[in-house]
């Protein structure tokens, strides 16, 4: 693994959740969802940039957040927004099944992303591949709410 695509990853992770966290602290909505959107952006674009591991190595996951921590991100990032501004979306977006309209929350895709990236760069199992970990986090989880919340804000930012 190249010692710059792992930092370049766990700044962009360290960034996104910066973001998230002073959400109470923004004086404007829409500033702070732009905000929200280039970091996600980064941090999107940085996990893609990880070479894929050789092999499937076992990466042993490290704990995210507690559930009160969860609780208070969701409630700022809740607060932020108003709301935890609700958005028609179709599940699944591809593959063979029939797809059917779901409600989601913004609120909710942003939290969820926070709580997988909190834990890059935390201590995990010895033998753990973090870079496995943190692309399968991506692939699996986090990178579909990332799709999700991008899609969300900029259509919140042109008004429709």
């Amino acid at each position: 693994m190249s010692d710059g695509e792992s930092l370049e990853f766990t700044t962009a992770a360290k960034q996104y959740c910066s973001v998230v966290d002073r959400a109470g602290q923004a004086e404007n909505t829409d500033v702070w969802l732009a905000e929200v959107a280039t970091a996600l952006l980064r941090a999107s674009l940085a996990v893609r940039m990880l070479p894929a591991p050789a092999g499937q190595a076992g990466a042993a996951a490290a704990a995210g957040p507690a559930s009160d921590q969860r609780s208070a991100v969701l409630a700022r990032v809740r607060d932020r927004l108003g709301s935890e501004a609700p958005y028609q979306t179709v599940w699944p977006p591809a593959g063979d099944h029939e797809p059917c309209q779901v409600t989601a929350a913004l609120a909710v895709d942003l939290t969820d992303i926070y709580c997988d990236l909190a834990k890059v760069g935390s201590d995990a199992a010895p033998d753990a591949d973090p870079v496995a970990e943190w692309r399968f986090c991506y692939w699996n989880h986090w990178g579909r709410h990332a799709a999700e919340a991008l899609r969300v804000i900029h259509y919140s930012r042109v008004g429709f």
